[in-house]
């Protein structure tokens, strides 16, 4: 140890500080032997420690904790992760997340005096009826279902009398909104008991399900297959069946760059862009890429999408169309052109010739867009069929295996006389998330805390007949990969994942990793009568 570190602490301990020493007392300092550092461990405020958990007892007995968590499990739980953020009042933010795929339930003990429950979807704040101890600190029952979240502010000063907020009076004439929904704060219980009910399958001995008409299943928006595989030809070198991220990084580097400059290096000032002068009409690329069609009368217009439409002349079987840059809803930098007019059976091929060649001519998957269905080619890859009804079951599996928006099921319904409390479940789905309309009326939010149950009683009226509309949104994760990674990431992604493509292809469609988008399990409505 360092003399200066041992005066330091010295001085620290002889001013009443606590160290909490994960080993013996240094007998050198400096390099050489000494009882200087050694006498340290005699003052009052050493404490040694041999093992974490005598660290951590030490740490809890002398710094009480702004939060402890407690659950089912004797050790601290895991997988139940905080952040926490003061303001300039005292006051403070907590943000709880569950990265687990069970709900968790327990309790968390704060430092403060009051708190409020944020909702971070309508920005209301829901002051908590919560008394503190004697040390100053609140205990709540915390419930977070698995992906779920949980928003709290909590004061150092003495409760006051608080109004309830808009969401606190909605809570409590709704109960069974109280009971479902996790964002809600439960009328039923006192809120120090439950913060973030979700009582799931409650009362299932008193459920009557209620009869649903078969479902009408609408796409939002056209199908899409991406074309991920192209040939390249860069002066006289010829590449055949390359993954565009491959075919970009071999087009540069026939142009002088060391890699794809786009995805491997910093651009100071204008260092990239101010290459272009060095393009002469001797440079350029030339790329085609394939995919095959049934019969085009079956498929239907289709609608061809690509990056930079600007940098080429672009031919679909030889004849040349035109895309304007900007009319692509993907991205600002990506054009638009119809090109069912050079639609044949077979296969089919698009050409992109950029000469002189340009810094922005960094290759990429071109999109096909159109009411048609995307179905596995004998000879690798998909092809575009007549399209067919979606049903129950994942997208993938019903030739909509990119499709990247949402889906509209809609049902119709008419709740039985004797009806008090309503609810609705998608027991099985997989997605980003499910919005629930009843006649129109916003009902909630399914999937963003992995919650499977809404309460409709508000909405609806014994008797009556009604239409429930539940729009599941896909994610990009199908559309844009990564495809081709072995180690199948789920929840991240990195670019690395896309540069593990193969080199050449396409692939058999079974190698994509596409995942299981689509209601895969009928919308369930129960009532529990009066």
């Amino acid at each position: 140890m360092k003399a200066s570190t041992v005066a330091l602490l010295r001085r620290f301990l002889e001013g009443g500080g606590i160290v909490i020493a994960a080993d013996r007392a240094p007998d050198r300092v400096d390099g050489a032997l000494s009882v200087e550092a050694a006498a340290l461990a005699r003052l009052p405020g050493w404490h040694p420690a041999a093992d974490a958990a005598g660290q951590l007892a030490l740490l809890s007995a002398f710094a009480a904790p702004r939060l402890r968590l407690a659950g089912d499990e004797a050790a601290a739980p895991s997988g139940i992760a905080h952040l926490r953020r003061e303001l300039g009042d005292g006051s403070a933010f907590y943000f709880f997340a569950n990265s687990r795929s069970a709900r968790f339930d327990g309790t968390a003990t704060l430092r403060g005096r009051r708190a409020e429950l944020w909702n971070p979807l309508d920005g209301s704040a829901t002051a908590l009826d919560l008394s503190p101890d004697d040390a100053g600190s609140l205990t709540l029952d915390l419930a977070l279902n698995a992906s779920g979240s949980l928003l709290l502010r909590v004061y150092e000063e003495a409760p006051a009398a608080l109004e309830r907020s808009d969401a606190r009076d909605a809570a409590s004439t709704d109960p069974d909104r109280a009971d479902t929904t996790a964002s809600a704060v439960s009328a039923a219980a006192p809120v120090a008991q439950r913060l973030q009910p979700l009582q799931r399958r409650s009362d299932e001995a008193a459920r009557r399900p209620v009869a649903l008409s078969a479902p009408e299943i609408v796409p939002e928006r056209d199908n899409v297959l991406p074309i991920l595989h192209c040939d390249l030809y860069a002066g006289s070198k010829q590449y055949f069946g390359l993954h565009t991220v491959h075919a970009a990084r071999f087009a540069f580097e026939h142009h002088g760059f060391e890699n794809n400059p786009w995805d491997n290096a910093v651009q100071f000032k204008r260092r990239l862009l101010d290459r272009e002068a060095a393009f002469d009409a001797r440079s350029g690329i030339t790329a085609d890429y394939y995919f095959h069609v049934d019969s085009p009368d079956d498929v239907g217009p289709v609608r061809l999408e690509l990056e930079r439409p600007s940098c080429y002349r672009i031919a679909v079987n030889g004849i040349p169309v035109e895309a304007a840059p900007g009319t692509s809803r993907l991205d600002r930098h990506m054009g638009a052109a119809d090109i069912t007019r050079a639609l044949r059976p077979g296969r089919n091929t698009i050409r992109l010739e950029g000469r002189p060649f340009s810094i922005r001519m960094e290759l990429e998957p071109l999109y096909l867009f159109g009411q048609f269905a995307v179905a596995p080619n004998a000879d690798g890859g998909w092809r575009l069929a007549a399209n067919q009804p979606l049903g129950l079951g994942a997208w993938r599996d019903q030739g909509y295996p990119f499709y990247s928006d949402a889906v509209r099921y809609r049902h119709t319904f008419t709740l039985p006389d004797d009806a008090s409390r309503v609810f609705m479940s998608a027991p099985s789905w997989h997605g980003s998330v499910i919005s629930v309309t009843v006649d129109g009326e916003h009902a909630g939010l399914l999937g963003l805390e992995r919650g499977d149950e809404l309460g409709l009683t508000s909405l609806v009226r014994p008797g009556a007949v009604h239409t429930l509309d539940c729009r599941l949104s896909g994610t990009f994760r199908n559309l844009l990969g990564p495809h081709f990674d072995a180690s199948k990431p789920r929840n991240i992604a990195w670019p690395g994942a896309w540069k593990r493509s193969p080199l050449e292809g396409p692939p058999p469609a079974e190698d994509y990793d596409l995942l299981s988008y689509g209601l895969l399990a009928p919308i369930e409505i129960w009532t529990i009568p009066r």
